[in-house]
């Protein structure tokens, strides 16, 4: 694990980084690190430009000059000095040991104990190296125009407690916001890269680790992206983890993910500091480990010879690169590869070879963005995914015997308004038009809550009247089932349909027109797959969504190019929204007005900043406790980001009804998880068997008490009874609270969102503010409130590999590569 942190002089001086790095007790309120022996752990300078500032053996009075920018022995100013916290020191890069390495570091003999220390060093030195030579960079000139690659200054820390007491193996690296010029200058250090690198430098310092423990006679096991020494006790790791489980314990209590809040999460759970002997910690952590089997002679017994290094299946490894994003920059590339030689050996020398290999390979493709000139890479399979659905479609766009004539229209239009009661608006029928007299291929972009499926349902009957036969899908259940509600055509997920048609269990011909809706949310590889069986057919595509809300889990914005290659129908006026005040709002989200979005929502009294992320939940809850019409339970939804914060509302909804008498009788427990009569539930999977989906919102109504357990008998918010056996189905959730993510799709009377540091940006705010029709209260701790408006204007849009320009001559090979139509066959299969 890495962690990075800026140190500021603001909060503490050279003086007190220098203790707190060394282990003192109090510096920063951190407790003493208490496995030091000899009183500290003496750092060890690193760097080019250390060498160059004559610093050998480490001093603390060095290390208090070089952090206030001072030449260690002249004491001269080298770089901007200090003053009322104008300057930053530098920057802490915490390397933490996986926690079975610190296991067998704190249970191993003295001599075993060193050789882990130095595995630890090495690997810390090697990313540390990899820093220097790739991303540490300086600024000079008229507003730093100049960028430079420079020369490090840093000093190394090992430390090996935690605030617990228990086993931590971790190097404070300490990188001095000074570094050495070209020209012999010095001055700070552009660390920008560092911190996008962040993810990257961890897997590459935790493959250089794994290497030094394969040298050392340790097996190395894959966990998650991390990795494990074999044959140590799981759950010794997972008592000597018991500092980060507090930890956890009070993020969860919080309902919070964020580093930010971690931090704050570790202060409040600090253990007073104790008068603990050092000495004493060796024998405690031996007599614990002796509980679990696990001793000196056992970690003597585990280190034997290893075998040679493992082949990397380099194909499967591109596949999983590609299967979120289209494209990829070195970076990742890396971080996927580092990941791998964890358990596949080699370190970072082998991460670094294999990168070069693949990237001046056959397999992958390297783009170039026009714009900035970044250069971003794709593999061949992902670049020939994306180019055959723009094809298919374009094949599509050539078949006429879906245009249907004006009178055709005109009629389904006065059929819908009898039927209905009311006319579709002048933009909806435009719309309407457009993808009845459009090709084999449609296009609608609308906006939240511009009336899209209402628009549908018009279509739909002039298709059918037409004598077309007219099927929906969505990528969820749930928004399959709001497909068919609104627009009344017979829907169900794109995964089945795929499914069917791939197996042939569901045939297409000229005569079908699949709608597809909340088609922004589907990625490249699904949607090439659909276009080309409706391309065989002769079937026509109705895409139907938004590209500006949350995007594909799946690699590609592939609706957002379609749009751009065939344009689309626009929906823009809000229906949803009853205020006009509330529709500015909505559109000023959309199109990444963040100031205009905020001054609308803080005007309307809805925008709420308290102390910290637990007074924002509680005030939320009341909030929502005081205004919800307990007669009309499924119009007041609160939303969150992350799973833990929709966790804890849920508890804290669940309280405030218990306290108000809306549950009633006795919990019952599913899953750890308590439901009484009264509760809202969230159901979580599909059943056909039930008639829910993903997503399907409900009250419980009655709990029938048998003699193998129990049944609830619930209303889901559409009206539907379902009676639900928890030994058979136990997918549920409470459903006070829902991610962000679960409510796409939905319309509620009253909303309450709440924002947080990880998840707030331009999409996810988005669809948090428009779900309601009536009043919308947004809530965060004051440093998010305060930066919101920076949040709100970042965008995780997604793009495709056809977003860039391969370079000429791999044009050219990615055009014979085209032509091996067997392998690439094959490949779409898998992917199917």
């Amino acid at each position: 694990m890495l962690s990075i942190n800026g140190l500021s002089s603001s909060k503490g001086s050279p003086k007190d980084i220098a203790a707190y790095a060394e282990g003192e007790a109090d510096a920063f309120n951190r407790p003493e690190d208490y496995y030091s022996e000899g009183g500290e752990r003496a750092g060890k300078w690193f760097g080019a430009g250390a060498e160059a500032l004559g610093l050998n053996k480490y001093k603390r009075e060095d290390f208090e000059a070089v952090l206030a920018g001072r030449h260690p022995s002249t004491g001269e100013q080298l770089g901007r000095a200090g003053g009322n916290g104008g300057r930053r020191p530098g920057y802490d890069l915490t390397f933490s040991a996986p926690k079975s390495v610190s296991a067998i570091w704190a249970t191993a003999d003295a001599e075993r104990r060193t050789e882990i220390e130095v595995a630890q060093q090495k690997a810390v030195e090697a990313t540390l190296l990899y820093i220097q030579k790739n991303l540490l960079m300086g600024r000079r000139g008229k507003g730093g125009a100049e960028v430079e690659n420079v020369e490090m200054v840093a000093a190394t820390f090992q430390h090996g407690t935690s605030r617990a007491g228990d086993p931590d193996l971790h190097t404070h690296s300490i990188i001095a916001n000074l570094a050495r010029r070209s020209d012999g200058t010095f001055g700070a250090i552009e660390a920008s890269d560092i911190f996008r690198h962040k993810m990257m430098l961890g897997a590459i310092y935790r493959a250089q680790l794994a290497e030094q423990l394969r040298e050392l006679g340790y097996e190395i096991q894959a966990d998650k992206d991390s990795f494990k020494v074999a044959h140590v006790p799981d759950e010794l790791c997972k008592q000597w983890s018991s500092r980060r489980s507090q930890i956890e314990a009070a993020l969860a209590e919080r309902g919070i993910e964020s580093a930010k809040s971690a931090e704050i999460a570790a202060l409040s759970t600090r253990s007073s500091k104790q008068a603990t002997d050092r000495a004493e910690l060796p024998k405690r952590w031996s007599k614990e480990a002796a509980e679990h089997g696990f001793t000196a002679e056992s970690v003597h017994n585990i280190a034997k010879a290893q075998p040679a290094q493992k082949e990397i299946d380099t194909t499967e490894l591109l596949r999983k690169l590609t299967q979120q994003q289209s494209t990829f920059k070195r970076k990742d590339l890396l971080r996927a590869l580092a990941v791998e030689c964890q358990t596949a050996g080699g370190g970072l020398a082998r991460v670094e070879m294999l990168a070069d290999e693949l990237l001046h390979g056959p397999e992958i493709v390297r783009l170039r963005d026009g714009r900035t000139g970044e250069i971003f890479f794709t593999t061949r399979e992902m670049r020939k995914v994306e180019s055959d659905m723009i094809n298919s479609a374009a094949s599509l766009a050539a078949e006429n015997q879906f245009v249907l004539r004006n009178k055709n229209i005109e009629a389904a239009l006065k059929k819908f308004e009898a039927q209905n009661g009311f006319s579709l608006s002048n933009e909806q029928q435009k719309a309407v038009q457009h993808i009845c007299q459009s090709a084999g291929i449609a296009l609608v972009q609308g906006g939240a809550g511009t009336g899209k499926s209402t628009m549908l349902r018009a279509a739909r009957i002039a298709w059918q009247d037409a004598g077309f036969r007219v099927t929906g899908a969505a990528l969820a259940g749930k928004a399959a089932q709001g497909l068919e509600e609104s627009a009344g055509i017979k829907s169900q997920t794109l995964h089945s349909l795929l499914h069917e048609l791939q197996a042939g269990e569901k045939a297409l011909s000229n005569k079908d027109i699949v709608v597809i809706d909340e088609a922004g949310m589907i990625g490249s590889r699904q949607m090439s797959t659909l276009l080309k069986h409706a391309e065989s057919a002769g079937a026509k595509v109705v895409l139907v969504g938004d590209a500006r809300q949350l995007q594909a889990i799946d690699a590609g914005g592939a609706f957002k190019a379609l749009q751009g290659t065939f344009g689309a129908a626009e929906l823009h006026d809000i229906r949803r929204q009853k205020t006009l005040e509330d529709r500015a709002m909505v559109n000023a989200l959309a199109a990444g007005q963040a100031a205009e979005a905020l001054e609308a929502l803080r005007k309307s009294g809805g925008l709420h900043a308290e102390t910290d992320k637990a007074a924002a939940m509680k005030a939320m809850v009341l909030r929502w406790a005081a205004e919800r019409d307990p007669l009309k339970p499924g119009e007041s939804l609160m939303l969150a980001g992350t799973r833990a914060e929709v966790r804890q509302l849920n508890e804290l909804a669940r309280q405030e009804m218990r306290k108000s008498g809306f549950l009633w009788g006795i919990d019952f427990k599913v899953n750890e998880q308590k439901f009484a009569c009264g509760d809202r539930i969230l159901f979580t999977k599909n059943s056909k068997k039930l008639g829910v989906k993903n997503g399907t919102l409900a009250t419980i109504q009655r709990i029938e008490q048998h003699e193998k357990g129990f049944y609830l008998q619930v209303k889901t918010d559409d009206g539907q009874l379902v009676r639900v056996d928890p030994a058979k189905y136990e997918h549920l959730q409470h459903g006070y609270a829902v991610s962000v993510h679960k409510s796409q799709g939905a319309t509620v009377d009253k909303a309450y969102a709440l924002v947080s540091e990880g998840m707030t940006d331009r999409e996810w705010m988005y669809v948090a503010s428009s779900r309601h029709r009536e009043t919308l209260h947004v809530y965060a701790d004051r440093d998010t409130a305060s930066d919101l408006e920076s949040l709100i204007e970042r965008s995780r849009q997604k793009g495709t590999s056809l977003d860039f320009e391969p370079e000429q001559e791999q044009e050219t090979e990615l055009m014979e590569y085209e032509d091996e139509a067997e392998i690439e066959d094959e490949r779409e299969l898998e992917m199917s």
